[in-house]
């Protein structure tokens, strides 16, 4: 940019960083958030799309100190804090087992945007936006390929995908219309996809102008090309990706409308008496604060959906939830090779659970988006019952909160789980309310701690008994944090000595090893915990209660 004018250097910067972002080529965000955040007086959202573009091509360390530049910016975000200890555990993920075999599926995809599986008939049906016609096609704006489609193929030999498809072919104008549709979703002969509408656009805070989506389904039996709209889409926020119950009596999507706790969460709609009920957004356990997207439902026990927003390898990672008892049990993540720090997302699963495709935008693809194979796979278990998840003995939970020690008022914070049986540490972040969860087994010994950027860190640890029978719902004292804060006052309490000795009785250590906890926290450097050191003074009281000994 040879413009000598630095502000629209400045504009042309940010506009440039961002158009990468919009379009998912992370290796470029990173270089133009960067050169963003360099100049004077930068957005501290800068940081924050640079720490995600950095995650995303594995670059984890520098990713970390990006967060932790936009937390200390704005520090009434949680997202900051997270994902910079998210980023902190790429190792942890890096050492996870293979789940699954993983195959791209070059038949498929082209050098376009091939994402959005389904199962139909027996074939496989996609979202693409390749632009097979003339020169004067359509095309999207944003990307300058064409609008997507769906298409359909077939695997070359009866029921094995594994082996590659027949070329794909685009489907009838029955289904595909004028602009977006795709990805679709079957249920027998209906069809439930995701549609944009000329004249139906958002524009929102960053003044950036987007079509809505919209949820649209049919009956194929009749013939009938007409689709109905889903009666809560909505022309201020989007409404997509449907999967629908066996029953057809049950539809998973995904929506930024009112109620969502991140930028998009999941919600679940009931089909009764010929209506569909007002969305329910499912719940903390399930969205985050990120996007919460691509819902599928498999023999309606497990859903699988894409994440940001729980620990993971980056960018989007796909995570299973299995239904029991009326309620979905905490999502596991799917591990590499089907997740990688790039965005990984859109699954088919066939009902047996033995093969499936997933979709994503790593490295080594034929395009933008890809559709992967997978098969062996290892994140869940080919048993009669497919709603018995992988996880350890769901019916014993922890519950614990995470609370301000002065105010007493919840904190969202990273929660640290030691098995100290596997030695594997477990990553969680509380909820709105300061709530986290998390199984346990007979007989573990669990170390948990939680930490908050510029708080002391609390800890506490749980021995679960042998001889537990049935469910346990237990919850643990809170976990208190304490701000630090400039002239803050520490007590230390209760030092006892004994008449006439120099040295401390073995019943006043708590309180001095409490006391260098405390010292250790401070000092810890900036780039570590985030905690601002400069001009920090801290001061700590101290009683010494004479404790005479009694005469024998």
């Amino acid at each position: 940019m040879r413009n000598s004018d630095p502000e629209k250097n400045r504009e042309a910067t940010v506009k440039l960083a961002d158009c990468y972002r919009f379009v998912n080529n992370a290796e470029e965000a990173a270089t133009w958030y960067r050169k963003a955040t360099e100049l004077s007086n930068p957005d501290p959202v800068h940081y924050f799309y640079l720490g995600q573009a950095l995650r995303t091509i594995g670059d984890y360390k520098q990713a970390r100190e990006a967060f932790l530049k936009y937390s200390n910016l704005v520090p009434n975000d949680p997202r900051g804090g997270m994902y910079a200890e998210f980023s902190a555990q790429h190792a942890t993920w890096e050492k996870q087992p293979s789940s699954a075999e993983v195959r791209n599926c070059e038949s498929l995809n082209s050098e376009y945007s091939d994402f959005g599986p389904a199962f139909y008939k027996d074939g496989i049906v996609f979202t693409s936006d390749r632009n097979p016609g003339l020169m004067d096609s359509p095309r999207y704006e944003w990307t300058d390929f064409g609008y997507l489609d769906l298409y359909f193929a077939e695997p070359r030999n009866y029921k094995d995908f594994w082996r590659g498809t027949s070329i794909p072919s685009s489907m009838s104008k029955s289904f595909n219309q004028s602009f977006h549709d795709g990805p679709a979703f079957f249920s027998g002969e209906e069809i439930y996809l995701t549609r944009t509408v000329t004249g139906k656009s958002k524009k929102p805070e960053d003044g950036i102008k987007t079509n809505v989506f919209q949820i649209y389904y049919s009956d194929k039996s009749s013939g009938n090309s007409s689709y109905k709209a889903f009666p809560y889409n909505g022309n201020a926020y989007s409404a997509g990706h449907p999967a629908v119950s066996s029953d057809r009596k049950r539809m998973v999507f995904a929506s930024d409308m009112p109620g969502s706790l991140g930028l998009s969460d999941l919600f679940v709609s009931e089909f009764d008496n010929g209506e569909w009920s007002k969305p329910i957004n499912l719940g903390e356990l399930i969205n985050t604060t990120g996007n919460e997207v691509f819902p599928l439902l498999v023999n309606d026990t497990l859903l699988f959906y894409a994440s940001e927003g729980l620990p993971g390898y980056g960018g989007l990672d796909l995570y299973v939830s299995g239904y029991k008892d009326g309620k979905w049990s905490k999502p596991e993540n799917l591990l590499a090779p089907v997740n990688s720090s790039y965005d990984d997302f859109s699954m088919a699963v066939s009902n047996d659970l033995t093969y499936g495709f997933f979709s994503s935008n790593r490295p080594g693809g034929k395009g933008n988006d890809d559709i992967y194979a997978f098969r062996n796979a290892r994140f869940f278990p080919v048993k009669e019952d497919p709603s018995v998840l992988l996880t350890i003995q769901d019916n014993l939970i922890i519950n614990g909160m995470v609370k301000d020690k002065t105010g007493g008022q919840p904190l969202v914070a990273p929660v640290y789980v030691l098995n100290t049986k596997t030695n594997k540490v477990l990553v969680l972040s509380t909820d709105i309310n300061g709530q986290y969860s998390f199984p346990v087994e007979k007989g573990g010994l669990y170390m948990v701690k939680a930490m908050k950027p510029e708080y002391i860190e609390d800890c506490l640890s749980l021995r679960i008994p042998e001889d537990i029978n049935g469910s346990i719902n237990v919850s643990p004292r809170d976990l208190m944090l304490d701000k630090l804060e400039v002239d803050k006052v520490f007590n230390v309490e209760n030092i006892y000595y004994d008449l006439n000795k120099w040295f401390i009785r073995d019943d006043a250590k708590p309180a001095l090893d409490n006391l260098v906890d405390i010292m250790k926290s401070i000092r810890l450097p900036l780039n570590f915990r985030h905690i601002p050191t400069a001009g920090l003074r801290i001061h700590i009281t101290m009683s010494f209660p004479r404790k005479e000994r009694k005469l024998q």
